[in-house]
C-alpha cells in the first residue's frame, strides 16, 4: 500500500496510524467517553507488539479514569481489534490500581489469544478472546522480571533490542565478515594472472 508511514499498521479493518500517540483509524481517532467527568478522550496504543511486528491488529490503550486528588484515580485498559473487516472496541476494564505501562508489562499472542500483565505494583494479568476482556487469575504467562525496552538515542540496526551491547557485537562481526569476504575477492582478483596478448 503506497503512503504507509512507519506508524500506520495495514489491518483488515483499515489502516490504523499511531503517530499523533492516539490511535486513529482510516484518520479517525478512537475515543472513550471518559466515567468521572463525561469527556471524550482520544485513546493511544500502549502495546510494544506492534513495533516488533507481532501484533495481529490488537491494539492495547491504558488511561486514567478519575481525578488524581482522589483514590478513584485507577488506570482503565480497552483492547481495539482490527482484525476483522470493522473496528471492534472490547469492554472497558477497571484494574483498580494505578500504574505505568512502559517496561512494566508483557504481551504474548497464543492460538489467537491475546494475553498480557503488568509486573507492579502488583503482578496482575488479563486475556482478551472472542471480543472479551478480563482479568486472567490462571498462571502467570509472562517472563519472571519485565523484559526492558530501551529508547533508541539513534536509529541502527539494535535500536529496538533489549541487549544492544550483544546485538552491536553481533552487528560488528557480521561487517567484520563481509570485510573480509570483499578483501580476499579484490586480493584474488589481483593475483590472478593476466590472459597474453594476442598479435
Amino acid at each position: 500500500m503506497d503512503g504507509l508511514d512507519a506508524y500506520d499498521t495495514p489491518t483488515p479493518a483499515g489502516v490504523i496510524n499511531t503517530n499523533k500517540g492516539s490511535i486513529s483509524v482510516n484518520g479517525k481517532d478512537i475515543e472513550v467517553i471518559m466515567l468521572y467527568d463525561g469527556k471524550p478522550l482520544a485513546i493511544q496504543s500502549e502495546t510494544l507488539a506492534i513495533t516488533s511486528g507481532k501484533n495481529p491488529g490488537l491494539f492495547i490503550s491504558v488511561y486514567p479514569d478519575g481525578l488524581s486528588s482522589s483514590q478513584s484515580f485507577t488506570q482503565h485498559i480497552i483492547i481495539t481489534d482490527a482484525t476483522g473487516k470493522t473496528v471492534h472496541m472490547s469492554n472497558i476494564l477497571d484494574t483498580g490500581l494505578d500504574f505505568q505501562w512502559g517496561d512494566n508489562n508483557f504481551v504474548r499472542f497464543e492460538s489467537g489469544v491475546m494475553y498480557f500483565g503488568i509486573y507492579s505494583p502488583k503482578r496482575m494479568q488479563f486475556v482478551y478472546r472472542d471480543g472479551k476482556l478480563e482479568e486472567n487469575k490462571g498462571p502467570w504467562r509472562g517472563p519472571a522480571k519485565p523484559e526492558k525496552y530501551i529508547e533508541p538515542e539513534h536509529p541502527g540496526p539494535c535500536y529496538n533490542v533489549a541487549d544492544v551491547p550483544a546485538c552491536m557485537e553481533e552487528v560488528e562481526q557480521a561487517e567484520a565478515a563481509k570485510r573480509a569476504k570483499v578483501k580476499h575477492k579484490a586480493k584474488s582478483a589481483v593475483i590472478a594472472p593476466k590472459p597474453a596478448a594476442s598479435h
